[in-house]
């Protein structure tokens, strides 16, 4: 259990200074800049100008006697028309006081070739999935990749050299036991389930609830299932339509985060007809006019955080913010409850 509480920025902050054997050196975000960022719902932050701040996961860190968070961290300043917009991985552990300190940045490669590491997932034994984008001719291209970590020296660390799968192209890479699930890119309403080695053990297809609204356009995984009684698994999914804003205007991606059941086999037994999280359940935090990108409504997540009372999701919230939210056990349950099975 961890508790997400206390974020006001920590008077004994350290930062390290940063060192990194990649090729590219990135801007880092301040120590302020990461903690305004990190939000609970419903008690905003003055946030910096500069950075968006957002895809935040957790680690449990029991030698640091805390819980890792790790955001990607995007300097607005440096975005470029037609170029992905290229981060830094911030890292930082908070205690379950909610006190806080800043730890050095996670070092995966960036060059020529490999352009971003993107949207973390967690999986068992401190192994991470990434979407990482690589220059392929005049295009950029995502890939799933698979990263071990691990605390040396009080930091975060890789271990060993991290897997790309440049033979696939897709992205939300969530680790399993048995290997992983992705969304291939170009694909709306399927996953693919591999094998540790890259073959395709199945397809997650979601194709028969491309009718409910939330989710019309496409969907994709947000983080790893959650084990339910009578073999079923609860996955928390993301959701895009089109269409009317909460502004009024039309919009080319809206987004929303929901719940689905699926079987032992993987197979899709329903899809909540209203998503859990939209954009409009984030205005206290953060004004429309705050977001990154004002031809969207961006909500999704990269994680949950299991607490005794349910769960805590830390929500991307405009590609600018993460704010936790928590979903008691009760309002989960009775969700699930009332979800028609399909047969």
């Amino acid at each position: 259990m961890v508790e997400v509480s206390g974020f006001e920025v920590a008077a004994n902050v350290k930062t390290p200074e940063p060192t990194s054997s990649r090729t590219e050196m990135r801007p880092s975000p301040k120590d302020w800049e990461v903690f305004a960022a990190l939000q609970e719902h419903g008690k905003p932050q003055r946030i910096s100008p500069d950075w968006g701040i957002y895809n935040t996961i957790s680690i449990p860190a029991p030698e640091l006697s805390g819980t890792i968070l790790l955001s990607r961290a995007v300097d607005i300043r440096n975005i470029r028309p037609g170029e992905p917009d290229k981060n830094s991985l911030h890292v930082c552990v908070i205690d379950p006081g909610g006190n806080r300190q800043r730890l050095r940045d996670l070092d995966l490669p960036v060059n020529d070739k490999i352009i971003n590491w993107e949207d973390p997932r967690v999986g068992t034994n401190r192994t991470l999935g990434f979407t990482v984008v690589l220059r392929e001719g005049n295009t950029h291209v995502p890939h799933p990749a698979l990263v071990r970590v691990e605390i040396e020296d009080g930091n975060l660390r890789t271990v060993g050299i991290p897997r790309i799968f440049e033979n696939i192209t897709g992205k939300n890479t969530i680790p399993l036991r048995d290997g992983m699930i992705y969304r291939p890119d170009g694909v709306s309403h399927q996953l693919h389930y591999l094998d540790p080695q890259g073959k395709l053990l199945r397809i997650i297809d979601f194709s028969n609830f491309k009718h409910i609204e939330w989710l019309s356009k496409k969907m994709g995984a947000v983080a790893r299932p959650i084990e339910l009684e009578d073999g079923l698994k609860l996955l928390l999914i993301h959701g895009v339509r089109g269409g009317k804003g909460i502004d009024g205007s039309i919009k080319d991606d809206v987004y929303a985060i929901g719940i689905a059941v699926l079987d032992e086999m993987w197979r899709v037994k329903a899809v909540d007809q209203k998503p859990l999280l939209e954009r409009e359940d984030f205005l206290g935090n953060l004004p429309l006019s705050g977001d990154l990108r004002r031809e969207k409504e961006v909500v999704y997540l990269c994680d949950f955080i299991e607490t005794e009372d349910g769960l805590v999701l830390p929500v991307n919230v405009g590609d600018r913010i993460t704010v936790f939210t928590p979903i008691p056990n009760s309002q989960l349950r009775a969700r699930i409850n009332n979800l028609p099975l399909a047969v």
